[in-house]
C-alpha cells in the first residue's frame, strides 16, 4: 500500500471513530508524514466529509460462524447480533476505557458498583425499563447453572436496588467487574420476556432487548435479520454520534464458513462487510480501493490443556509439558495453515491486550532439541522404535478437538511435530456436542476460547478441567485470584502479569497462536467501527451512503 492509501486509510478510519487523534497522528509519523501536515489534514478533514448520514438501506454482513440463539444469558457463543438488539450497563470505549452504555453514570468502590438506571426507556416488547426489572437481569447473570458466565461474578454477594440505581454488592473488591459487564454475556435482556418464550427459544423464535435494532429472523445455518426500532432513543455510549433511532432499515448476517469463498462475496457487491476472509486473499483485498480491511489480534487464543491427572504419561510434570510446548513450531504453523493470519503464542494471551506481558516471549520457543532433553531428563526415553517410553509405558495419548478445516490442519501438524521427539498423539475431530462431552476426561484437548476479558476465561479452563490440588495449576490459580480481587489498576496488571508468566513456564495449557481479526467493509458504508476492544461493531451509528 503507497503512502496516499495510508494516509487516506488513517483519515476515513479517524472520521468513522475508528481510532482517536493518538493513533492517526501516530499512524501518520510511521507514514512519514509531519506532524504539521496531519495536523492540517485533521482540521480540513470534517469539512471534506460533506456528506450527512443517510437513511435506509439494508447492510448484510458475512459472518464466519453458524449462529447461535441471540440469548445473552445463556448462549453458547457470543455473535454480532447481540450488539444490535441488546445493550450492556457499561461498555468498553475506543481506548478500552469502561464508559457508561444503558446505564447513565455508574460509580464504582470497594464495596459495590452502582449505577444510574433512566428512568424514561423501555424494552422493545413495550415493558419498562426499571431499576428492579435490570436488577433481577443482573441477579439471574450470576446465578449458577442458570447464566453461561457466572462463575465470573463470584465477587458478588447481592444485587438491590435504591431508589433509580442497581447496586451490585461486593464481598471483596473487584475492579475487574467492568471488564465483565462490558461483555456480550452482561447485555440487558428483558428477562421476564424469556421466561414467557422459554431459553432456548429466546433469542431465535423473538428477543427483547434496548438496542437499535428488533430481532425479525432467525434461521439456523441460513440468516440472522433485525430492523429498525424506531422507538430507540438512542441513548448509547458516549462514543456514539447518532442520538436517536438507527439510520439503517435492517442489519443481515449470512454466515459464510468456507474462508476461501469469503473474498468473493465482498468483491462481488453480495454483502457489505465481511469478518474473517482466508489470510491469502487479504493482501487483494487491501488492494482494493473500493474496500476498507482492518487488522487487530482476536482476543482469543488456541492452546492445548494436558490433563495433569495424566499421572501415567507424565502429563503432571511441568518437564513433559514442557517438552511438548517446544516441540510445536508456532511460527511454521502460522505460516504454513494460517497463512500468515494469526499471531503466534508463547503464553496464554495474544499481544493485543491490555495487559499483556512481554515477558512470556522468554518460553516455549520452539527447539526440539531442549524438548527432547528434557524429556530426557523426566525419565522419557527413545526406546528402539523411536517412541518415548518410561517404566515399560509409552508416552502416547489423544488429544480431541473441535472439527474445523483450519484446526484439523493445526492438530495434524502438531501430531507431526510431536512424533519428531517421539511423542504419538492420536487425534480425534469431533461436532461440538461430542467434544463438549469428552473433554472433562480427555488427555489432552485444542479449543479456541473467544473471550474478551482474558484473565477470567484462561483460570477457568485450568480450574474446570485440571486437577486443583496439583502445585502448577494451584500456583497458576493463585496468581489470577489476584485479578478476581484486584482493588486498582495496578493489581489488575499485576496478576495479569505473574498468572500470564506462570502459565508461559509450568505450560498448564499450551498456547498455539491468535488468530488476527480482519473486518472488511466497503467504502459506502460509514460509521462501523469494529475494534480491539470489542468483539464486533455497534450498529446504531452505520448508514450506507447512496450511489
Amino acid at each position: 500500500m503507497d503512502i496516499q492509501r495510508e494516509v487516506e486509510g488513517a483519515l476515513e478510519a479517524y472520521q468513522d471513530k475508528r481510532i482517536g487523534r493518538r493513533e492517526f497522528l501516530k499512524l501518520m509519523g510511521a507514514a512519514g508524514v509531519t506532524a504539521t501536515a496531519a495536523g492540517q489534514l485533521l482540521a480540513s478533514s470534517h469539512e471534506a466529509k460533506a456528506q450527512g448520514a443517510v437513511k435506509g438501506g439494508t447492510l448484510v454482513e458475512g459472518y464466519d460462524r453458524s449462529f447461535n440463539p441471540l440469548d445473552p444469558i445463556k448462549s453458547p457463543w457470543a455473535d454480532p447480533g447481540l450488539n444490535a438488539i441488546y445493550e450492556p450497563l457499561v461498555v468498553r470505549d475506543l481506548s478500552g476505557n469502561i464508559v457508561p452504555f444503558l446505564a447513565l453514570s455508574y460509580a464504582a468502590s470497594d464495596a459495590d458498583w452502582r449505577f444510574k438506571i433512566p428512568q424514561n426507556r423501555t424494552y422493545q416488547s413495550g415493558a419498562p425499563v426499571t431499576a428492579d426489572a435490570i436488577a433481577r437481569t443482573v441477579k439471574l447473570l450470576t446465578t449458577p447453572k442458570e447464566a453461561q458466565n457466572s462463575s465470573f461474578y463470584s465477587a458478588v454477594s447481592d444485587v438491590k436496588v435504591d431508589g433509580e440505581d442497581v447496586v451490585i454488592a461486593l464481598s471483596r473488591p473487584k475492579q475487574g467487574l467492568g471488564e465483565v459487564l462490558a461483555t456480550e454475556y452482561a447485555y440487558m435482556a428483558n428477562i421476564d420476556r424469556r421466561a414467557e418464550v422459554g431459553p432456548g427459544n429466546f433469542g431465535a423464535q423473538e428477543a427483547d432487548g434496548t438496542g437499535p435494532f428488533v430481532l425479525k429472523q432467525y434461521t439456523t445455518g441460513s440468516k440472522v435479520r433485525v430492523e429498525r426500532w424506531d422507538a430507540y432513543p438512542g441513548q448509547g455510549a458516549p462514543f456514539f454520534e447518532n442520538k436517536g433511532a438507527a439510520h439503517l432499515d435492517a442489519v443481515e448476517w449470512v454466515p459464510i464458513l468456507e474462508p476461501a469463498q469469503r473474498a468473493a462475496e465482498i468483491e462481488t457487491g453480495s454483502v457489505n462487510a465481511l469478518k474473517n476472509p482466508a489470510a491469502p486473499d487479504v493482501a487483494r483485498l487491501k488492494s482494493n480501493a473500493e474496500l476498507v480491511v482492518l487488522e487487530f489480534p482476536e482476543t482469543s487464543n488456541f492452546f492445548l490443556l494436558p490433563s495433569v491427572k495424566r499421572k501415567d504419561i507424565g502429563f503432571d510434570d511441568a518437564r513433559v509439558r514442557s517438552a511438548l510446548s517446544q516441540a510445536i513450531d508456532r511460527e511454521g504453523i502460522v505460516a504454513a495453515i494460517l497463512s500468515g493470519g494469526a499471531e503466534p503464542t508463547p503464553g496464554p494471551s495474544s499481544s493485543g491486550w491490555k495487559y499483556y506481558e512481554p515477558k512470556v516471549e522468554e518460553y516455549n520457543a520452539f527447539d526440539p532439541d531442549a524438548a527432547g532433553a528434557l524429556l530426557d531428563e523426566a525419565g522419557w526415553k527413545l526406546d528402539s522404535s523411536g517412541v518415548r517410553e518410561k517404566d515399560g509405558v509409552k508416552l502416547e495419548f489423544t488429544a480431541i478437538h473441535i472439527a474445523s478445516p483450519i484446526e484439523n490442519q493445526v492438530m495434524a501438524a502438531i501430531a507431526a511435530m510431536f512424533a519428531d521427539i517421539g511423542v504419538i498423539m492420536h487425534v480425534e475431530s469431533l461436532e461440538q456436542a461430542a467434544f463438549r462431552e469428552k473433554r472433562p476426561t480427555a488427555d489432552m484437548f485444542g479449543f479456541k476460547w473467544l473471550w474478551s476479558v482474558p484473565a477470567d476465561v484462561i483460570p477457568l479452563f485450568v480450574r474446570l478441567y485440571q486437577d486443583n490440588e496439583h502445585p502448577d495449576v494451584k500456583a497458576v490459580l493463585d496468581a489470577f485470584a489476584g485479578w478476581e480481587n484486584a482493588r486498582t489498576e495496578e493489581d489488575l496488571a499485576k496478576a495479569a502479569s505473574e498468572g500470564q508468566l506462570l502459565v508461559a513456564r509450568l505450560a498448564t495449557t499450551i498456547p498455539v497462536y491468535t488468530p488476527q481479526t480482519v473486518w472488511v467493509h466497503h467504502k459506502s458504508v460509514h460509521g462501523w467501527r469494529p475494534n480491539a476492544f470489542n468483539l464486533y461493531p455497534f450498529y446504531n451509528d452505520v448508514w450506507i451512503e447512496k450511489a
